[in-house]
């Protein structure tokens, strides 16, 4: 399973598009975002299903992640605060995931934000958002977690791509 995370307007569907059509037979599934009220079992449930899923699978974002850094900032709540934390991620953690975190810097996420809508109170966190995004990626490395870390403005695709094609090796997926 490769995620991909990152902030609105970092490359992660263009990046999940490019990837789906290098990996052989692989379903892309667009996770959505930060959960709202209601739809994190939904989620829960459906990430569950897909660690045991048959074909190579990329997610464009998983919403343990996304509501790590959006919940908090923008609605003053993680929507999984009933559940048990480490549990899940314990959980997550066990299914290998390669998490591709999509990192451009401030100034180039800011100019793309005017290109597109944005979901209330990103563009004026913007900065707030991304420190929260780094902070949690580096807590995820800390717990096991693979991650790639690419910049579409200023990194070489072919060395992403090498750490994606060593992952998939090591898993006995097939790429084209």
């Amino acid at each position: 399973m490769i995620v991909i995370e990152g902030m609105d307007n970092t490359g992660k569907t263009t990046l999940a598009l490019w990837l789906q059509g290098k990996i052989r037979n692989c379903q892309l599934v667009h996770g959505g975002g930060p959960v709202r009220a209601g739809t994190q079992a939904e989620r829960l449930i459906a990430l569950q299903m897909a660690s045991s899923y048959p074909r190579p699978l990329i997610l464009d974002r998983v919403c343990l992640i996304s509501e790590a850094v959006y919940g908090p900032l923008l609605r003053n709540v993680d929507s999984f605060s009933g559940f048990n934390q480490e549990l899940l991620w314990s959980w997550f953690l066990e299914m290998k995931p390669l998490i591709i975190y999509c990192r451009p810097s401030l100034l180039t996420i800011k100019s793309n934000m005017d290109e597109r809508p944005q979901m209330e109170g990103v563009s004026v966190n913007s900065d707030v958002l991304l420190n929260a995004y780094d902070q949690v990626m580096a807590n995820i490395s800390h717990r096991g977690f693979a991650i790639a870390y690419y910049d579409y403005k200023a990194a070489d695709i072919t060395q992403l791509w090498d750490s994606v094609r060593d992952y998939l090796n090591g898993r006995g997926i097939s790429w084209k």
